[in-house]
């Protein structure tokens, strides 16, 4: 099913460990899609240490990122630690049930 098909509230959420490659969706991508979808995104950041083919690197996510979710109405969780990804996918879920009670509650 493509998501503008979709009923009700839509919520896209995004997990990445490194800024965007060649063969991922640009953040620019994922915002004009969410725009003509009609979605929030919520985005779970983890900074790793990554071997780019000649050195290794620490990764951070692309800085559009952060813009991409705050355009969408979403929040970005940005975390160092592999540890804290459960956490963070716990705090999106709260958010997310939080908006649709919010919104239950304003009809």
């Amino acid at each position: 099913m493509r998501l503008r098909d979709a009923d009700g509230r839509r919520v896209v959420v995004v997990f990445t460990t490194r800024p965007a490659t060649r063969d991922s969706d640009r953040p620019k991508d994922v915002l004009v899609n969410a725009r003509e979808a009609g979605v929030t995104v919520y985005a779970v950041a983890l900074d790793v240490r990554y071997f780019d083919g000649d050195d290794f690197v620490d990764g951070r996510p692309d800085p559009d990122l952060e813009h991409v979710v705050r355009e969408t109405g979403g929040t970005l969780f940005e975390i160092d630690d592999e540890r804290s990804v459960p956490g963070a996918f716990l705090a999106v879920a709260r958010m997310i049930r939080q908006a649709m009670r919010d919104r239950a509650h304003a009809r």
